[in-house]
């Protein structure tokens, strides 16, 4: 095996240099795209997730045993991000919002619906089960699938009140 001058030594510790150089360079573009990106969706987040944040009294709850002895029934069921979402009535909307009031870097799940009676939501914690009354408005945010169910909402159909 050969012996390496100082030179050719001196020549494969700069190119090892120009690679860490090279690899912070693109690893700050990087962070800066990412940086910038996030910073350009911020506002538009904020304000999706001022439409969404519903201030109100928490939804009566109750166990599945009491709401099926109660017989209530949630037959209009959907899926939404891996959530099962069944009311008794009404039009639901949902969307993700980031948490941290559209601040932060994950998002929670939150639907509206304009009188649903009934509410199970299904979630990979288990069923959770409310019951507004008939004609009151809901919004279940669900974070690190738990529900949370307030009365109020601001989604409405054209017609409805």
């Amino acid at each position: 095996m050969p012996i390496k001058s100082g030179r050719e030594h001196d020549a494969v510790r700069r190119i090892g240099v120009w690679h860490v150089v090279g690899a912070l360079v693109a690893s700050g573009a990087v962070g800066g795209l990412l940086a910038y990106n996030f910073t350009q969706h911020r506002d538009a987040n904020v304000a999706l997730a001022k439409d969404w944040v519903i201030e109100g009294p928490p939804c009566p709850t109750l166990t599945k045993a009491q709401f099926e002895a109660k017989g209530y029934k949630a037959p209009k069921s959907f899926d939404y991000d891996d959530l099962i979402m069944a009311r008794k009535a009404g039009h639901a909307s949902c969307s993700d919002i980031q948490q941290g009031g559209g601040k932060g870097v994950f998002h929670d799940q939150a639907c509206q619906f304009t009188s649903p009676a009934a509410l199970i939501i299904t979630t990979r914690k288990g069923e959770f089960f409310y019951t507004p009354e008939v004609g009151q408005p809901a919004t279940v945010y669900v974070h690190d699938g738990v529900p949370k169910c307030v009365l109020g909402g601001k989604f409405t159909l054209k017609g409805e009140g």
